[in-house]
């Protein structure tokens, strides 16, 4: 109900802003439209695929993702062969795309059988989201604060900047996506492991499985960075061709932005894990609230004067203020048992698919 609710209230502030550039006679409206149109069943994508990584079953989520990597892959191609490429076929392709992995996730899922065996009464309904709302009030609002603390440098850039710069600036960030991605889902699948870890009260094997993971994540992603800054200018004209010459002159920025996503498996990806398994959520608001706090208010003097380097400086900056926070929050947090969880009674707990 929450993701449907998201989904449609995004649906309609994208289909109010297409519908006011197209009056102003912006290039961006038809696309923007086609996302308000299509963005469910994106989201709808996404939210299948989490399931798959919460139920344990990777193989399940790579299957969809494959479909829709395949299906974008393909409709480039198609398009680069008609030689009709545009921002509007480019949100047409994405949205059919996630359209069809979810499709994949659905029939997987088997999600029709479990809905129909698990009808709930309202009171038990009210009682699930009571609690979920206690526990994740706190991710909602550092998802919404965090916003400023890691995608804001994009808008900032251009407005200070201009557009030109913002592409240079998203093109090198364009380099750690893989990592991100990663990060993310190795995120996902490692929770329930560390929350199960928590939930009985094991601190000492909560705090080894934490940490080694941490380390596995750091080490790749240090890895990872060396590799992207050694050979930054080669990899960019590799990727963007004969337009690579427009954003070579941004490539002082990969360090810093290597720091950033180095320091955000150590933070975000690794302790912040065993924080939400230690249901210390509101530790992981405050730390997004530093971070952005920092971005609002050096951020704007760096990207004026620093340029796309300083935005990836203070990136960094403000990548560091929030891992160390959560660091200090973890080491005394991990030295105590959890509190007990919360658990349905045997009569609340609907019947199980098998």
């Amino acid at each position: 109900m929450l993701n449907r609710t998201f989904a449609i209230g995004a649906s309609l502030l994208m289909a109010a802003g297409a519908a006011g550039a197209t009056l102003r006679g912006s290039s961006v409206g038809a696309p923007l439209f086609v996302f308000a149109l299509l963005s469910p069943a994106l989201l709808w994508f996404f939210m299948l695929r989490r399931i798959c990584y919460a139920r344990l079953e990777p193989g399940r989520a790579i299957s969809g993702s494959s479909a829709y990597a395949g299906l974008i892959i393909i409709g480039a191609a198609l398009t680069a062969w008609v030689g009709q490429p545009s921002a509007t076929t480019g949100a047409l392709i994405i949205c059919l795309a996630g359209s069809a992995g979810g499709v994949v996730y659905f029939r997987q899922l088997r999600l029709m059988r479990f809905r129909a065996a698990t009808r709930s009464p309202r009171r038990l309904l009210r009682l699930i989201a009571l609690r979920h709302w206690r526990y994740g009030r706190w991710i909602v609002g550092a998802a919404a604060v965090g916003w400023f603390a890691s995608s804001a440098y994009l808008p900032l850039t251009a407005l200070k900047l201009g557009l030109r710069a913002a592409a240079g600036y998203r093109a090198m960030e364009n380099l750690f996506l893989p990592l991100g991605q990663g990060l993310t889902a190795l995120n996902v699948l490692f929770l329930p492991k560390v929350s199960a870890d928590a939930a009985h009260g094991f601190t000492v094997t909560l705090r080894r499985t934490t940490l080694a993971f941490t380390s596995i994540l750091t080490a790749c992603s240090l890895i990872y960075t060396l590799v992207i800054c050694l050979s930054a200018p080669s990899i960019t004209r590799a990727m963007y061709g004969i337009g690579a010459d427009i954003y070579i002159g941004s490539v002082s920025s990969v360090p810093w932005l290597g720091v950033a996503y180095v320091l955000r498996s150590a933070g975000d990806a690794g302790l912040a894990l065993a924080l939400r398994a230690l249901r210390q959520t509101r530790t992981l608001f405050w730390a997004s609230a530093l971070a952005s706090t920092l971005t609002v208010t050096v951020g704007l003097v760096a990207v004026s004067r620093g340029g796309v380097k300083g935005a990836a400086a203070c990136y960094a900056a403000s990548t560091f203020l929030q891992t160390a926070f959560i660091a200090s929050r973890y080491f005394i947090c991990s030295a105590r048992p959890a509190p007990p969880a919360t658990v349905l009674t045997a009569q609340e707990v609907p019947p199980r698919v098998t």
